[in-house]
């Protein structure tokens, strides 16, 4: 292929992705974002040394005495100066509410760990905002793989403008795509343990890394599509005997494009 002037292709993908970054700035300052976090074992020490070193165990919690709740009420502001010390609350109802039974508990160490904090966080990192990050960093990753793709594309002389319009579909797609494959390993996993509440900033990088390698997700897109919709030859070769040879994949089955290997590929991708 013959090297085609990549000014044009800078200045739109360019400027594509300054949109982006501009928009993404701009929407996190307007809307607060926030995340879910657990107490570190550090921290859960140093909230049960508050309660050990104020000699709550030796009042009579049953008798409800005005000097167990004073104390009580000691401890409780004394934790509380604690947390917001290391965090910045974004449910200051929920966190009370959370306190007051872990009060009424008798500061049992085991509620700690178990409790979830949402705190204030640049990024959205909880419930439906959630989408929109993943949204964003899949066309970060989408992006990112076109600049290195074609650099090493101009520096191989194969760089090929008339495959421009690969580039563009696969900014349609990928966030697309992102978003079923996250919904589909939800529903295949059950009980909702791919949650996007636990993986916080894991959320970002896995969707950069799924547009990053698109080529690669579409793959594990067909994939899970078989789970859903075996073909005849899937379930043939899931039931056939061992050590019975399979059918030879057919010359005009679909070769899904890999990404791993641009030294391979055309611009395409």
């Amino acid at each position: 292929m013959t090297i085609d002037d990549p000014r044009a292709w800078y200045i739109k993908f360019g400027s594509v992705l300054g949109v982006l970054l501009l928009m993404y700035v701009i929407l996190h300052l307007q809307w607060k974002g926030d995340e879910i976090v657990n107490f570190s074992k550090e921290e859960i020490t140093d909230i049960q040394t508050i309660v050990d070193k104020s000699g709550l165990d030796t009042l009579s919690k049953t008798s409800l005495s005005a000097q167990y709740a004073s104390r009580s009420d000691t401890v409780l502001a004394r934790i509380n100066n604690y947390i917001r010390s290391r965090y910045d609350l974004a449910d200051t109802t929920r966190h009370q509410r959370f306190m007051s039974s872990y009060v009424d508990a008798g500061f049992p160490i085991t509620f700690l760990p178990q409790y979830k904090l949402k705190v204030d966080s640049f990024f959205w990192l909880t419930e439906s905002k959630a989408f929109l990050e993943i949204i964003f960093w899949t066309w970060f990753g989408v992006l990112a793989s076109l600049f290195y793709y074609v650099s090493e594309a101009l520096s191989k002389n194969t760089f090929a403008a008339d495959e421009e319009y690969i580039h563009w579909s696969k900014l349609l797609y990928a966030p697309i795509t992102a978003l079923v494959i996250y919904f589909s390993l939800n529903s295949l996993v059950g009980k909702n343990e791919v949650n996007l509440n636990n993986l916080r900033h894991g959320l970002l990088i896995l969707s950069f890394l799924l547009g990053f390698f698109s080529g690669r997700m579409v793959e594990l897109l067909s994939k899970i599509k078989n789970l859903f919709f075996p073909s005849q030859e899937d379930s043939a070769s899931r039931t056939a005997p061992t050590g019975t040879p399979t059918s030879a994949p057919s010359e005009t089955s679909e070769t899904l494009y890999d990404e791993a290997t641009p030294e391979e590929k055309s611009t395409a991708g």
